[in-house]
């Protein structure tokens, strides 16, 4: 599905409201090369690994823990940075 967001880095910076408190985005995607193997569909709309992180970093997230229990795909928890005055209420 994250190939088909149309602006990943707002469509991911807008998930950050709707998150109760420690509340983490999972992303779980094949490989974009040889380890995620035969698929049956084109490779071409796999996101590889590292730019979900580069593009979750953008959107305010930092990286919490990878998951490395699927051969064939990657497994990714993130949280919110907190900004200054964020949950200050």
């Amino acid at each position: 599905v994250y190939h088909h967001l149309e602006d990943q880095i707002d469509y991911l910076a807008n998930t950050k409201p709707a998150l109760k408190p420690n509340g983490r985005v999972v992303i779980i995607d094949y490989y974009a090369d040889e380890r995620s193997g035969t698929l049956g569909f084109s490779k071409r709309h796999l996101v590889p690994k590292e730019q979900v992180i580069k593009d979750m970093e953008q959107a305010g997230f930092k990286l919490a823990k990878e998951h490395t229990f699927l051969p064939r795909q990657y497994f990714l928890e993130f949280v919110p940075i907190q900004t200054k005055g964020e949950g200050q209420g």
